[in-house]
């Protein structure tokens, strides 16, 4: 199992930030991108929780409304599919579904909520770097451009 960031390490992360409630978004930004696999755990939601005076239940249901954090461990290459209305209603909805599907040992995929950037729609986010597929004509050339961004090649 790969190392997880210690209590110290998030407590200097949550310190980093005022203990207000209008902070909470920007923690959990923060401590997700230093997590190794990308994911806000329950024991850290209990450390937010102490941290910002709030119950668990509080930081819990915030984290759970917004698409972008996740709670689940991640692969090192995260896929966030838009799944706005107008990204689904482009010509290439169908590789969306596609994309949705494709298992890969490094690649995670997951739908997402509006990414902003519906002039270039359809979109997907890898590892937090926008690419419009409407310049691919296959799935597969989408892969290949998943890989090289992360992958630099």
């Amino acid at each position: 199992m790969p190392e997880h960031m210690s209590n110290n390490q998030w407590e200097k992360i949550l310190k980093s930030f005022p203990p207000r409630r209008e902070y909470l978004l920007q923690a959990f930004h923060k401590l997700q991108e230093s997590e190794e696999n990308q994911y806000i755990s329950e024991e850290m939601i209990e450390h937010i929780a102490r941290y910002f005076k709030l119950t668990k239940g509080e930081v819990f249901g915030t984290l759970s409304y917004y698409t972008l954090f996740s709670t689940k461990p991640r692969k090192s290459i995260i896929v966030q599919v838009c799944n706005s209305p107008l990204c689904h209603a482009m010509d290439k909805k169908k590789w969306i579904s596609q994309l949705l599907q494709l298992q890969d040992k490094e690649i995670h995929i997951e739908e997402t909520a509006c990414l902003g950037h519906c002039e270039k729609g359809p979109v997907i986010a890898v590892n937090g770097q926008i690419i419009s597929l409407q310049e691919f004509t296959s799935v597969q050339e989408i892969i290949k451009k998943i890989k090289s961004t992360v992958h630099g090649k």
